[in-house]
């Protein structure tokens, strides 16, 4: 999510999470279960807030 691959600023989780209604300990298990690329991160965020439809 950083401009450096191998970083992760706290300002870029903070916001990520703001924009996807998640708390930073969501984004940051993302981040290691899915890695830092931003394009997985944005889908697992919407899979994670897509409500789920029960019958």
């Amino acid at each position: 999510m950083a401009s450096h691959k191998s970083k992760v600023g706290e300002y870029e989780v903070d916001s990520f999470a703001r924009r996807h209604r998640l708390t930073r300990q969501q984004v940051l298990k993302l981040i290691r279960d899915r890695g830092n690329d931003r394009m997985e991160l944005e889908a697992a965020a919407a899979e994670l807030i897509r409500p789920v439809c029960v019958p």
